[in-house]
């Protein structure tokens, strides 16, 4: 009570100090806040526009910064490299799909949604590397904006796969590119071996003619669960354009 009695008074004696006071640490909290976290809430994260008017890469962004990114660059298509959920026993909680809000507002905005599950390193199966690559060079889906969790490894895998597969790039073109965006190749030699393997797939298995239409992608069906990380991956079904919200952004 003594404490109470004593701001109280100080408060009475001295209201502008105290009000200097409440301010002072009302904006140190607002600024550890933004420092911490906040700056991903209200800033777009690792947002660059890799090909005008064709592809944007980045990282997950908050729905507000979403929005933001689709109005600026004029985005009819979204691809997510990381569309993962929580474990089995979480599915019934608000929170168990990550990127639900995500999806809200492509649906909301009239924006194609796909999903793909690759391991954060940016290792995944070569034939979802030849989809992602697909979507990318589709005209139907331009502009593109590819993302994954922190718009690093799984985004640079996605940009080596349109690259190798639609643009004729060599793999030594590719990995100059990619160093662009953060690749270190020394650090990296699990994913440097895959990407060499990719372009070793890709010379046995031609692309076809640049694909206007979108691709069939696969699928993830949530009742059917692959054992492994924490957050497990689902099984695919192959289902023509099932992730996909519209024909395309609503003007």
């Amino acid at each position: 009570m003594r404490i109470i009695a004593v701001a109280l008074q100080t408060l009475r004696n001295h209201p502008a100090r105290v009000s200097l006071a409440v301010l002072f640490l009302a904006v140190a909290a607002a600024m550890t806040w933004f420092f911490d976290e906040g700056h991903e809430v209200v800033l777009p994260f690792r947002v660059q526009v890799v090909e005008a008017g064709v592809i944007v890469r980045g990282a997950r962004q908050s729905p507000w910064v979403l929005r933001r990114v689709l109005r600026k660059h004029q985005i009819r298509t979204i691809i997510n490299l990381d569309d993962r959920v929580l474990e089995r026993q979480d599915l019934d909680r608000p929170d168990a799909d990550p990127y639900a809000k995500e999806k809200a507002v492509a649906a909301e905005t009239g924006v194609r949604y796909f999903g793909f599950i690759w391991q954060g390193s940016g290792i995944g199966p070569y034939e979802e590397y030849d989809l992602a690559a697909d979507i990318l060079a589709s005209s139907a889906a331009r502009p593109v904006f590819v993302h994954c969790a922190a718009g690093q490894k799984r985004t640079n895998a996605a940009l080596a796969a349109y690259w190798i597969r639609h643009k004729g790039y060599t793999l030594e073109q590719t990995v100059e590119g990619l160093k662009r965006y953060g690749l270190v190749p020394e650090q990296k030699p699990d994913f440097m071996k895959h990407l060499a393997g990719y372009f070793e797939y890709t010379r046995r298995h031609p692309r076809p003619s640049p694909p206007a239409a979108l691709p069939v992608v696969p699928v993830h069906r949530p009742d059917a669960f692959l054992p492994g990380t924490r957050y497990q991956r689902l099984a695919r079904v192959r289902r023509p354009l099932q992730q996909s919200f519209g024909r395309g952004r609503r003007r």
